[in-house]
């Protein structure tokens, strides 16, 4: 989830993007179906360097490509987005 990259079988590195759904708080590996899908933020890293552009860029592409969000809604998804923002602050121990 923080963007770090990971060492696969062959020993290659790459960083694996998550992508998140506020609608259900579902979490996705980020692929084709991801990236083209509007109910998805792409990449969770990006709410802990620019939350509020960011979030505000996801509504904008989500509302641009299915219309506005009832407020209830849109409310409901901003918390959603707050909830990934703060998981930066999780501590296992």
């Amino acid at each position: 989830m923080t963007g770090e990259k990971v060492v696969r079988e062959d020993y290659s590195e790459s960083r694996v993007k998550l992508a998140f759904r506020p609608r259900d708080a579902h979490f996705s590996v980020s692929d084709a179906t991801t990236e083209k899908n509007p109910e998805f933020l792409k990449d969770v890293t990006q709410l802990w360097s620019d939350f509020r552009r960011t979030s505000s860029q996801f509504f904008a592409d989500y509302e641009a490509a299915r219309g506005p969000l009832e407020p209830v809604q849109r409310n409901a998804w901003e918390d959603a987005l707050d909830r990934v923002r703060d998981l930066q602050n999780f501590s296992s121990t």
